[in-house]
């Protein structure tokens, strides 16, 4: 069976916010628009009668052989986020694969909005994008704003979301918001691991006095 992710571009509200979601993370994680052209395609092409969990076994092999399958050094973390991001948004839609295709779709369409536009702000209007825009991080942002005045060098607290060994990065959260770091003299520090609490040290500011980059503190 060929899917068709045109065959109905009514998406819920609920679906709507997953493609921004999808679209965000994996901007934040600056994973390769094409990668996620790929399993779009895999998913759209694929003829099995459980298309949806073939999907998720198809991605798991895609970041376990990385190394074996990669068309650039990048590849297996951008296999390794489009994991990570599918089965966070898409599990419970997997015995849905119309949907997901849809989803997936506008999703590979957004990323090039959420790449010129700061994460989280309005994508301008004017585009030919109709779908409602997602602004809750940018929110955070100037909630966490206004609770601190932050300078370079202050010690936060943070929650480790993710590492990930290729490139050796870590995502932080703080206040809800995500910050993902290039760790490579801490990574393998016992303190710093997956769900763990840690300190933070804040590298350096935007220009409107928000983080623009931390890095993990030894205690």
């Amino acid at each position: 069976m060929v899917l068709n992710d045109s065959q109905s571009e009514n998406l819920t509200d609920e679906q709507w916010n997953i493609a921004h979601k999808i679209a965000n993370d994996l901007t934040i994680e600056e994973t390769d628009v094409n990668e996620l052209r790929k399993i779009i395609s895999y998913l759209q092409f694929t003829n099995r009668d459980n298309i949806g969990s073939s999907f998720f076994v198809y991605l798991k092999v895609l970041a376990r052989n990385g190394n074996n399958t990669r068309h650039s050094k990048k590849t297996p973390e951008y296999d390794e986020n489009l994991e990570i991001t599918c089965k966070k948004h898409l599990k419970k839609y997997e015995n849905n694969p119309q949907v997901m295709l849809k989803i997936l779709g506008w999703a590979s369409r957004l990323m090039k909005y959420y790449k010129v536009a700061p994460v989280g702000e309005t994508v301008d209007n004017s585009s030919n994008i109709s779908e409602p825009t997602i602004s809750q991080r940018q929110e955070k942002i100037e909630e966490s704003k206004k609770a601190l005045q932050l300078k370079e060098g202050d010690i936060l607290d943070a929650k480790v979301i993710k590492k990930s060994s290729t490139g050796k990065k870590v995502t932080y959260e703080i206040d809800g918001i995500p910050y993902t770091e290039k760790e490579p003299k801490n990574f393998d520090n016992e303190n710093l691991v997956e769900n763990g609490n840690v300190k933070v040290a804040v590298k350096s500011l935007k220009e409107d006095g928000s983080i623009n980059h931390i890095k993990f503190y030894k205690e």
